[in-house]
């Protein structure tokens, strides 16, 4: 059984949403559930394993919900109420050697307070083992890297030159994975950085939105490479420059804008050109067109007139500016802070909502 802030989780209490989503997860998983130890293997001075230690996991833990605290419990029969109005829980833990098995009918709810709600998992000491999902996402890692090494290493691919006549369909797709200064290295300097991109790329994905699958796609779209590799050699060449202050790309030989990046892309500029350029042909058109004649710091000016070829404006309107208001502090503050600044005010803060600390943090702001 399961209880939250001592009261049972059943269908209709607010946790039931929350253990009925991994109740669905659950039923996709293959008998038996198996929680191993996350402790590292030790040797002793013979070079054998030593037995890992006895581990005592408890079956009680605070986390932060939504609305402040939340007491979770498993215990395998009802509680009792003590004298001091307080509910007694048994068991309180139990212990790990190696691993436990679970069958995820019987012990759905103690299988879900370790995947969902133990902070032992949190920090590693209990790993849910997931045989079949870890072959596979290591097969797809495998085979996405093979592919990828095939695809950049490889004379018979694609991409390489002994199958296109030249070094110059390669050296686009590494510009377009970001390997810069590119007409100066030599091909085989142009693969070891092209694959290095990629594999940082895909072991960040989470960051990066890109990886093997996403190299394999891209070099099956010509169009976007072509893009994010006239966008790299622009930008190296000094065809186009970033103007910071108004998040502007413009044309070096004449100022001329090229884009405004919208405020929520500063951080990303390049990305937000190629992902603008993608979109809109004609202006992607201008920069290969400006391209072919770069403008050269020992001219000090362009070295060819821009007679625009195309009938619309190259400037992205900027965002209209909203004027901001700015929200009390209070009103933004999450409970790790409200926790925070209890603590330095010497407020207790275990068991309260986050209504109730915002009511004394201002009671304490507007006293002071």
């Amino acid at each position: 059984m399961l209880y939250v802030n001592d009261e049972l989780v059943k269908k209709g209490s607010p946790a039931w949403e929350r253990y009925s989503k991994f109740l669905e997860k659950l039923q996709k998983m293959t008998d038996p559930i198996i929680f191993k130890t996350g402790r590292p293997l030790r040797f002793n001075n013979t070079g054998l394993p030593e037995p890992n230690p006895q581990e005592w996991i408890p079956l009680q833990e605070t986390v932060m919900g939504e609305e402040g605290d939340e007491y979770w419990v498993y215990c395998e029969r009802p509680p009792r109420k003590k004298e001091n109005g307080k509910m007694a829980y048994s068991p309180r833990g139990r212990t790990m050697v190696n691993s436990w098995k679970f069958n995820k009918k019987k012990d759905a709810d103690l299988i879900f307070f370790f995947s969902e709600i133990s902070s032992f998992r949190e920090r590693g000491r209990v790993v849910l083992e997931d045989r079949q999902a870890d072959a596979r996402k290591q097969i797809d890692k495998e085979a996405g890297e093979l592919d990828v090494k095939y695809m950049i290493l490889s004379e018979h691919s694609p991409l390489s030159v002994e199958q296109t006549g030249s070094e110059d369909t390669l050296r686009m797709v590494a510009s377009a994975w970001g390997v810069a200064d590119i007409d100066n290295l030599s091909i085989e300097e142009v693969k070891v950085q092209l694959l290095s991109r990629v594999q940082a790329a895909n072991a960040q994905k989470d960051v990066t939105k890109r990886g093997f699958k996403e190299f394999l796609a891209e070099v099956n779209s010509r169009e976007k490479l072509v893009v994010r590799a006239n966008v790299q050699k622009a930008v190296d060449t000094g065809v186009i420059t970033y103007d910071d202050p108004t998040f502007t790309w413009r044309f070096s030989a004449n100022n001329q804008p090229l884009m405004i990046v919208p405020a929520r892309d500063g951080l990303k500029p390049q990305l937000a050109l190629n992902n603008f350029l993608y979109i809109n042909e004609k202006l992607a058109n201008v920069v290969a067109y400006a391209l072919e004649k770069p403008y050269t710091e020992d001219t000090k000016k362009p070295d060819v007139e821009f007679t625009q070829p195309i009938d619309q404006p190259i400037t992205q309107p900027a965002e209209k500016l909203e004027p901001v208001e700015y929200p009390e502090k209070h009103e933004v503050m999450g409970m790790p802070e409200l926790r925070k600044w209890a603590k330095e005010n010497s407020i207790n803060s275990f068991g309260k909502k986050k209504d109730e600390l915002l009511r004394l943090y201002k009671e304490k702001v507007s006293v002071s």
